[in-house]
């Protein structure tokens, strides 16, 4: 009896034992499942900044896009040359005669008081529209230009403006090869004129230069341009790629219609290369490019047409057309990634330099400048970009653009 009396006791015992885990272990998960059901009522859900919304309602509605439709009345909002502020326009354009023909009238202004203006008549739809025919027409106005003078080692504190104004008339045939190769040949009749800039805040090109300095300051003669461009593009989009390749490689004669002494050629290309990473979420971009003129049996070549380096698509770190010589390279690197929809982050790197000759191209040292950006887009395209550079030696650059990086305005024109 009381060996079953113990037996007994010892059974309630580890029952006893045995179950009081379990109801720990229990209220333990009662006590986690509170917490988290607690938390998560606390918690509110991600909503997305101003910023953000407009952002994304712009690319999901395709706004951009629709300002430059391809017929009828269209907006012009951007740049028309970098360093002339933000410029807004539009243009009428039609097609007519079954559409083997269009028309195309355009016009815009600067807050800073540049203007343009074009009309063309084209024929796209030649040999199977593999054969694109125009005939062209365009003003320049560019008054608040800058000139440092010619060099690597051209002065920062030598800041001028000048004003040139251009009228163009040409004659242009592009040839489609295939879809992503493309030869056009131009004749372009040029009508430029240069004076005294009108900005304010530095002073006149005549008072710190003259001829010799500034070759074609003193008379402007008329030129006959005769040029042709090899172009292939495997770009998954040109206005904001995130893959592919685009190469172009250009030749031109300048013929001074005047005989002022002013006969010169021009030989130039770049490369451009995009690496897409995740997707496409995140992407490198490489691009080197070169330039050089040579003048014609000791003819000069104006100033104003030669190709400047720095500023907002170029070497970032330096104030727009900081160097300009005979003979330019350039090189540049970006790494990007989507900070979210309708936003790009950017650290990048550049390096170029100027020289009258070839040969000396980099030894009076290489100019450089990296930085961070941000890029404000569509899947088609970058309108707008704010920048903050380094390294120059000349101060740190912010600067706010319009249109995407990588791009040399009048590179080809």
């Amino acid at each position: 009896m009381t060996t079953s009396r113990f037996g007994g006791s010892l059974l309630l015992l580890v029952c006893i034992v045995a179950a009081t885990p379990v109801r720990a272990q229990d209220t333990r998960r009662a006590a986690v499942e509170e917490l988290r059901a607690a938390r998560a009522a606390t918690v509110a859900p991600y909503k997305q900044g101003k910023l953000e919304r407009t952002l994304f309602y712009i690319e999901q509605n395709r706004l951009l896009e629709r300002l430059t439709r391809e017929e009828g009345l269209y907006l012009q909002i951007g740049s028309i040359q970098r360093g002339g502020g933000f410029a807004f326009g539009g243009g009428y354009r039609t097609p007519f005669a079954a559409g083997n023909l269009v028309f195309n009238a355009d016009a815009a202004i600067t807050v800073k008081g540049y203007r343009v203006a074009g009309v063309d008549l084209s024929a796209p739809r030649l040999f199977s529209e593999r054969l694109t025919l125009m005939g062209r027409g365009q003003y320049r106005y560019f008054p608040q230009e800058d000139y440092f003078g010619l060099g690597p080692g051209s002065e920062k504190d030598a800041r001028s403006t000048y004003l040139l104004e251009e009228r163009e008339l040409a004659g242009i045939a592009r040839v489609r090869v295939t879809p992503w190769l493309t030869w056009s040949t131009k004749v372009a009749h040029l009508d430029p004129r240069v004076d005294d800039g009108t900005d304010s805040l530095h002073p006149p090109i005549g008072e710190l230069f003259i001829d010799a300095t500034a070759p074609g300051l003193a008379q402007q003669p008329a030129f006959l341009e005769t040029g042709t461009l090899l172009e292939l593009d495997t770009r998954d989009q040109r206005g904001n790629p995130r893959s592919g390749t685009y190469v172009s490689l250009m030749g031109a004669r300048y013929g001074d219609l005047d005989d002022l002494g002013y006969d010169f050629s021009r030989i130039g290309g770049e490369v451009q290369h995009y690496v897409p990473i995740f997707d496409k979420k995140r992407v490198i971009a490489v691009r080197a490019a070169a330039n050089h003129y040579e003048p014609r049996g000791g003819s000069t070549v104006p100033f104003y047409y030669m190709l400047p380096l720095g500023g907002t698509d170029s070497i970032r770190g330096f104030t727009d057309f900081r160097f300009r010589d005979l003979n330019a390279v350039l090189f540049n690197a970006e790494y990007r990634w989507e900070a979210f929809a309708g936003m790009d982050m950017a650290l990048f790197y550049d390096v170029g330099t100027v020289a009258r000759q070839w040969s000396d191209l980099g030894s009076d040292g290489w100019k450089r400048s990296w930085g961070i950006g941000l890029r404000f887009n569509t899947y088609q395209s970058i309108f707008m970009r704010t920048e903050l550079a380094f390294g120059s030696g000349e101060g740190t650059r912010f600067f706010v653009a319009f249109g995407g990086p990588l791009r040399l305005q009048r590179y080809l024109r």
